[in-house]
């Protein structure tokens, strides 16, 4: 069907007696064009006709835009940490490779810090899962706000955190900054239910390198992260025989 003989009113008044939203005046607009109805206009059939047409075509616009809504909501679903709302070990490992991949085009610097907390099981044992849950949420919150919106944030699971500081390479500003948010989460407490939970974590850190890959990068960060794991435990256990010795001198 290349024309149509139509009566009684020509396209703009199509046009400009439609009473649809904008959608369905531009699917009008198209329908006109794409079948070259004649100025001479639209029977009550005709019109009848293409008023089902556009029903149907702003249905199914509206269904296609549902179906891509839950597509979107389902994606995000899938990178997404339930507990805490940051980017779940999937979701932070992609962000991770697109890092990558810019280094290598871009040479744009960044690091991976991997944080562990510190004595976590202890108070998930001695206080239920609630308790755990909650300093989970607790130390994600902090975290979140203590980097830069160019950075992301995410959990690796259990009581393991990553970010991935983007245009960072320098050594001074990571150890500086990675101070700040050890202090942060030491001096803010978390006031649950009577009682007064703390967050202790180890951190270790990852250059992204034009020759590196995600794995490599984990790995390194997780190295690094026991390594500052068994310093801060040995410092500790030092620190405890340093005032043992001197009670019994006392």
């Amino acid at each position: 069907m290349t024309h149509i003989s139509l009566p009684t009113a020509d396209g703009t008044s199509l046009r400009n007696g439609a009473k649809y939203n904008d959608a369905m005046t531009r699917m009008a607009g198209e329908l006109i064009e794409k079948f070259r109805v004649s100025p001479a206009g639209l029977t009550t059939g005709s019109w009848s006709l293409l008023t089902e047409i556009l029903d149907f075509a702003v249905e199914a616009e509206q269904t296609i835009a549902e179906q891509n809504r839950k597509i979107e909501e389902l994606e995000s679903l899938a990178i997404s940490d339930p507990l805490t709302g940051l980017l779940n070990r999937r979701g932070l490992e992609m962000e991770l490779d697109h890092a990558v991949a810019r280094n290598r085009r871009h040479a744009e610097p960044g690091l991976f810090v991997y944080i562990d907390l510190d004595n976590f099981k202890e108070i998930n044992d001695s206080y239920g899962h609630a308790a755990g849950d909650a300093l989970i949420r607790h130390v994600a919150h902090l975290l979140k706000g203590s980097i830069r919106q160019t950075d992301y944030a995410g959990r690796l699971g259990g009581d393991e955190f990553g970010l991935l500081l983007s245009h960072c390479d320098s050594k001074q500003f990571s150890a500086a900054h990675l101070l700040y948010i050890r202090r942060r989460l030491e001096k803010s407490p978390l006031e649950f239910e009577g009682l007064t939970l703390r967050a202790g974590a180890s951190f270790g850190i990852a250059r992204i390198t034009p020759d590196s890959n995600r794995e490599d990068i984990l790995n390194q960060a997780d190295e690094q992260m026991y390594f500052d794991k068994r310093a801060r435990r040995r410092a500790k256990e030092d620190l405890s025989q340093i005032m043992a010795v001197g009670a019994m001198a006392e």
